[in-house]
């Protein structure tokens, strides 16, 4: 995208030469077409909002009033597409410093300028939408999605240029933080073309698939949209994003199986895909270099562990060494997901003898004797509680004390 300053000098070079300000190349100045009503009005507009953007201080809260907003709206409704470019590339100039509310009377001339056919007038309009959704308020994306832009930036997803689909699926992934707007999101359409953009694993076009893998996860955070990603086939594409190059996008994907794998009949497609191709490429992520790509992935294997066959399945792959490692990491949140992932394991009364035998009998009893985090206790407590017709009296007394004075202090 262009800078700030690329942006402002755009605008008052496009406006100025529609209004008559700046000279175009080989034309004479002293010169004067006759004009109708509409191209004075729309010249008239151009020449204020030249004037205004020219006076306004950079980096500061533009002053927005209805005059000018009006002479925005003349040059967004102009059947001139230099007019609506120049409109589109104002949109952004103002978009780009707002931090207040938006204006309502502000977001139908940029979805009018969403849906022209021009790409000069697309990209930065798709653009400014992104900078009101991203910089502005919560409030500003919930009258985003009321004012019917939804279905123009569904639209775009689909454009031939890569930088209108990555303006138009960023703007949805943040569209789509707010749980107001996910349901609205999903209902409009949009799950299959973002499905379509996480298809192309071009690393030229890792910002649209980090975009469209961001907005399928901040969708997937809703119980009722998770069977609609499921049955559009974002499972399938979830697990084989699991090997991108990219941790952003493998970060996603996990999270986005997490919330997945809640469901058991879910559960049940993500482990029959492909002769279980889900079980090795979680654990093989368990050794990421990435802490929150090795931790989402332990969580993945937590929810999946939820169902009995899944449990021998994980150990039968080879979970428990990578997971012993992660335990070890002294990170907490890597810590506090393994445990999370190791409870649901040690649930299976034939998982007993290879976490035993696993070295983990001693971190636990480590981690009950020496932490103070409710999460990491918890899940060790309920570990030990699976599995302590199997451990130590001493580990299972030290447990014990320890859930009397953890309800203690908590309680």
């Amino acid at each position: 995208h262009s800078s700030k300053k690329t942006y402002r000098y755009e605008v008052l070079i496009r406006m100025g030469t529609a209004c008559g300000c700046f000279p175009k190349k080989g034309s004479k100045s002293d010169k004067q077409p006759l004009l109708g009503h509409n191209e004075e009005t729309g010249l008239d507009s151009a020449k204020r909002l030249v004037d205004w953007l020219s006076v306004e201080p950079p980096g500061t809260e533009p002053r927005i009033t209805e005059d000018r907003i009006q002479d925005l709206c003349n040059l967004a409704y102009s059947d001139q597409i230099d007019r609506k470019e120049a409109a589109a590339v104002s949109f952004v100039e103002l978009c780009q410093r707002m931090t207040q509310p938006v204006p309502e009377m502000m977001l139908p001339p940029i979805i009018k300028l969403l849906q022209s056919p021009d790409y000069e007038v697309q990209k930065p309009a798709s653009l400014a939408l992104t900078h009101l959704a991203t910089r502005g308020p919560a409030q500003n994306k919930i009258l985003i999605v009321q004012s019917g832009a939804l279905s123009a930036l569904i639209a775009l997803l689909q454009s031939p240029h890569d930088d209108i689909r990555c303006n138009a699926s960023g703007c949805i992934t943040t569209l789509a933080t707010l749980d107001t707007t996910k349901r609205q999101i999903a209902v409009q359409g949009a799950i299959p073309p973002l499905i379509v953009l996480i298809q192309n694993t071009d690393i030229k076009k890792h910002a649209i698939l980090r975009n469209a893998t961001g907005a399928l996860l901040n969708l997937s955070h809703i119980e009722i949209n998770r069977y609609d990603l499921h049955r559009a086939g974002a499972s399938k594409e979830f697990m084989r994003l699991l090997s991108s190059e990219d941790e952003d996008v493998q970060f996603y994907s996990c999270a986005a199986l997490s919330n997945l794998a809640v469901h058991s009949s879910i559960r049940i497609a993500l482990t029959q895909e492909q002769d279980g191709l889900i079980f090795n490429a979680l654990i093989r992520l368990l050794s990421s270099c990435s802490e929150k790509v090795s931790s989402q992935a332990a969580y993945v294997i937590r929810n999946l562990a939820s169902a009995d066959e899944n449990q021998t399945k994980f150990v039968e792959h080879g979970v428990l060494p990578p997971l012993h490692a992660l335990i070890l990491s002294q990170q907490n949140s890597s810590i506090i997901a393994s445990l999370a992932a190791l409870r649901n394991l040690s649930i299976h009364p034939k998982n007993e003898t290879a976490i035993m035998e696993g070295g983990f009998p001693d971190l636990l009893s480590d981690i009950i004797k020496d932490s103070k985090l409710p999460d990491m206790l918890n899940h060790a407590i309920g570990t030990i509680r699976y599995r302590c017709v199997m451990l130590p009296l001493t580990m299972v007394y030290s447990a014990v004390l320890r859930v009397y004075d953890f309800l203690f202090y908590w309680c």
